[in-house]
């Protein structure tokens, strides 16, 4: 929720030039908020259950839901964009057991692999495939326009911010 809050304020940021409108934004979004859930799995009960129409949520997490629980929800994309999270992995330089390194790097990057991770857990693959994914292609996906550089430096403010001023108060 955290990568969702920001990216809501970040895309709104330049043209006002603070955070101040993607602050309103989570006003309303707040004023419109029924409950926090205070972990995933009462966010999956709550809804479950339809005590909420709505609610923004990670697509991974969504999407195990419907294929493990057979949860009766329904993704949806904005036309606008959604914010992209991509996970990361890295070599450490001069790391010991390079590699081994290399050689888990090449196993994760292939091709099955990165299939097997996306029909498995509905990870959106990392590397160009040769056939998309039939849950993602379904999608149609649009990447949200933010500067993830700006977040990374100002998350933790905003989010602080969020939590200070605006959570539980509309």
């Amino acid at each position: 929720m955290r990568s969702i809050y920001s990216a809501m304020i970040d895309r709104q940021y330049d043209a006002a030039g603070s955070p101040e409108a993607g602050y309103d934004w989570l006003r309303k979004l707040d004023a419109n908020t029924k409950v926090y859930a205070a972990n995933p799995t009462d966010l999956y009960l709550r809804v479950t259950r339809q005590e909420a129409a709505a609610s923004a949520w990670n697509l991974q997490d969504v999407m195990l839901q419907i294929e493990s629980q057979n949860a009766p929800y329904t993704p949806v994309i904005p036309e606008s964009g959604a914010p992209m999270l991509v996970d990361g992995v890295a070599k450490i330089k001069n790391g010991p057991s390079s590699d081994a390194a290399d050689a888990f790097l090449e196993f994760l990057f292939s091709e099955e692999t990165q299939k097997d991770l996306s029909e498995t857990y509905y990870q959106i693959p990392s590397i160009e495939m040769t056939e998309t994914p039939a849950w993602l292609a379904d999608l149609d996906l649009v990447e949200m326009d933010v500067d993830w550089d700006r977040i990374g430096q100002n998350e933790s403010e905003w989010i602080g911010y969020w939590a200070e001023n605006i959570k539980g108060k509309g």
